[in-house]
């Protein structure tokens, strides 16, 4: 396994993300039951004549029905966040005892203010309408005062997963070492009643890298690393999983 003080430093000190982890194929096949059972449900509550034909096609063919919904409006933020019970399954796995492992008792942030853990997951049809911004995750944070956090001192640090993806075609886009650094400029807009952080940055001078990622591989990245959404130039659905882990830093777990 690796070493604690390896990976942190490759967090905070080198690239910004450590690509230390990933679901073993059963781990993986539940998670994508778990997602697409939710995705179902919600296709259900807003096409139910449809979703039969939504679920024949699965996840990855999305895109070739999502004419019968209005994707921005039925996908919004809430709408993709996990169960109370689809997180608890998930926190079962084996890839998630070695999260707890590595940084002892972990809390998940519960942005959404449900009262659970909050796990998301997001679809990126072909094309690049759907892709998430370059951002950092610690803006989000700054615009969001009242989202609840542990007592204790802690840090923040972000997990991605990739659930269906094709490496080389879509997936994460991160900018290497980018977490050094304080001075980036962006602004705030309102999308869906939302404050969101828009990048004043120009992206040709970023040294955007795609992350090599397969289906299952997991990334753990600083909460200041500017990342975002790929392009997907594959001819499938993208689905990631993502979740923002808080890590104690007053001596309780020593990272």
């Amino acid at each position: 396994m690796i070493a604690k003080s390896k990976l942190m430093n490759e967090i905070n000190n080198e690239s910004g993300y450590a690509l230390d982890f990933k679901l073993m194929p059963d781990e993986l096949q539940v998670v994508r039951d778990v997602i697409k059972m939710h995705w179902l449900y919600r296709i259900q509550l807003l096409a139910q004549d449809h979703v039969t034909n939504f679920d024949k096609l699965g996840m990855e063919k999305y895109h070739q029905l999502s004419h019968l919904l209005d994707h921005q409006t039925a996908w919004y933020t809430a709408t993709r966040v996990l169960t109370r019970d689809g997180v608890s399954r998930i926190k079962e796995m084996n890839f998630f005892k070695k999260l707890q492992s590595l940084f002892g008792n972990i809390a998940i942030a519960d942005e959404a203010k449900f009262g659970w853990d909050n796990m998301l997951w997001r679809l990126v049809r072909p094309g690049n309408t759907d892709c998430a911004s370059i951002h950092a995750d610690r803006w989000f944070w700054d615009l969001a005062s009242d989202w609840p956090v542990p007592a204790y001192p802690h840090e923040r640090l972000n997990v991605w997963i990739a659930i269906h993806t094709v490496a080389g075609k879509n997936g994460l886009f991160v900018v290497p070492e980018s977490q050094k650094r304080a001075d980036w400029k962006w602004h705030t807009e309102e999308r869906y009643g939302q404050k969101k952080p828009v990048l004043d940055e120009d992206l040709d001078k970023l040294n955007l890298k795609l992350l090599p990622m397969e289906s299952g591989d997991g990334v753990v990245f600083h909460h200041n690393l500017l990342h975002g959404g790929a392009p997907n130039s594959a001819d499938t659905t993208r689905v990631s999983l993502e979740f923002t882990i808080l890590v104690p830093t007053d001596g309780r777990v020593t990272i």
